[in-house]
Formats: structure tokens, sequence, C-alpha cells
């Protein structure tokens, strides 16, 4: 997997603290020293990128190193906002994931249910895919011939993505065929809406970036509102959100042009990729 960085120097911190993610899977610690070889960096760039590992809480700092932190929160402060809409999240991501086509280039939004749909993506070949996400960047590096063009900048210690003025310009010199893009609320009037005011920056920034946007929610987002507006309902062509979601609201959003699509939660409802980039109900 070939990751790449867009954006400032700092924005580089994205891929070491993806690789030193990858590499505490394998070992419970490592010195300063080693980590300085293996990422072929400075002493200072491992200390400051152990240090935002430490606050998150993926490892703990000792004397000469880091070790791993078994109780890491890394997929708490996404996932567990979302444990009662589990089952429902990962039709989500599956059906959705059945939705891309090997060798298109993707943007993938920040949030729990976008990572489903990057975790059901490992049939397709040849992807490149553009976030800001990291525990997106984490999932893909387990994944072959994916490439990854990381957003970095700033992290935000929820929803775990990062932020940076040149997130925007580096947008604007991409074509996305295809976004996937989470939301806090759907509203009616108010549109679609999260918490963080840079991370609504950003969605704005992929979807103007993408020919197709798939909203990526489960029924329990339709009627919130959240304080930074990100764009209107109009903005997504398709939806896709569980069999929970009422009549009137699929009536409501297809008379806004979006097209709904019901996730089932039974194996037997997923959509599933095949080989060869067909797929079957």
């Amino acid at each position: 997997m070939m990751v790449r960085i867009g954006g400032s120097d700092v924005a580089r911190q994205t891929e070491r603290q993806a690789r030193l993610i990858e590499l505490f899977e394998r070992r419970a610690y490592y010195s300063t020293v080693e980590l300085c070889a293996l990422l072929h960096t400075s002493r200072m760039s491992v200390r400051r990128d152990l240090q935002t590992l430490a606050r998150m809480g993926v490892v703990r700092l000792v004397h000469g190193g880091a070790q791993l932190n078994p109780t890491t929160p890394l997929e708490r402060d996404v996932m567990g906002r979302s444990a009662e809409h589990q089952r429902e999240k990962r039709a989500i991501g599956a059906y959705a994931a059945a939705l891309i086509r090997p060798g298109e280039a993707i943007g993938v939004d920040a949030g729990s249910t976008a990572l489903e749909v990057v975790r059901h993506l490992r049939p397709l070949h040849g992807l490149t895919v553009v976030t800001h996400s990291l525990p997106v960047i984490v999932e893909l590096v387990k994944q072959a011939d994916v490439t990854v063009i990381a957003l970095g900048g700033t992290l935000h210690r929820s929803p775990l993505s990062f932020s940076a003025p040149s997130a925007e310009a580096v947008l604007s010199t991409l074509h996305l065929s295809t976004l996937i893009l989470g939301t806090s609320g759907i509203d009616f009037v108010q549109g679609m809406s999260c918490g963080n005011l840079s991370d609504a920056e950003t969605k704005r920034a992929l979807i103007r970036a993408a020919e197709r946007v798939i909203i990526v929610a489960d029924h329990s987002k339709i009627g919130r509102k959240f304080l930074a507006k990100v764009a209107p309902l109009r903005a997504g062509q398709i939806l896709v959100t569980d069999a929970g979601i009422a009549e009137q609201d699929r009536e409501r959003l297809c008379a806004l042009g979006v097209e709904v699509h019901i996730a089932g939660t039974e194996a037997s409802d997923l959509i599933v990729v095949e080989e060869g980039g067909g797929r079957r109900v």
C-alpha cells in the first residue's frame, strides 16, 4: 500500500502516526532509537508523534520509548458513540461498499459508519482513497493494492480526524468519482450537520471534489441538528440507511432528489461485492 500526504510538512505527521500504530499492533514496545530507524525520521519528530498517540491513549510513554496501551480507545472514540446501532452500521457499510467499483478514486469521510464502508472494501483492487480520518488510514494500512492520500494537519480528538487550511487547496486539485460522506445530523431545514467546525469545512471541500456523493447514516441521524452546517440534503445523490427510517422521511428525501437505499441487517440481505466487479443481493 502506498500512503501519500497532501498539504504541508506538518501534515506528514499523519503518515508517521499511522505507521506507528501499525508497528505497535505487531509489538508492544519500541525504543525511540528503533522508531527513528524504522521511520527514517528525527528523534524530535518521533517524540512528538508518540506524545500525540499517548494523548489519544494508544501508547504509554516510558523511559527510552513507548509501549502499547492494551486498552487503547482508538476505536472506542469513533465506534463507542454508535454501539446501539452497530449492526445497522455494518449493514450500511457492506451495502455502500458494494456501490464502489475497482480502480475508483474515492473520498472517505471521518466517522464510524464511513469506517464500516472501508472495512468492506477488501475485495476491490486498485483503489485510491482520499481521507482525513485517522481510523480509516489505519484500517487501509492493512489492505494491499490501495493508494491512500491522507489530508493531514491538526488531529481532533473527536472524531479522530485531521484538519488543515491546506486540505481545501489539495482537494481543489483532485477529482473523486465517489465520496462516502458521514453526517451527525440530517434535518429537512438545516440539511446535514456535525459538531466540529473544522470537520464541516473538510466535508464541504470533499463534496465539491466529488462527482457522486453517497451519504451513509443510520436512521437515528434523521431529525437531529448540530452546530456546524455541512450542506443541504440535495448535495447527496444517494443515502444508504437502515430499515428504521420512517416512510414519510424516505418520501421527503426522494422528493429532494436523494435516492434512498435500505441496507438489511441480516446476512442474506447484504449486498456483497464479488470478484470481477459483479455483485449479488
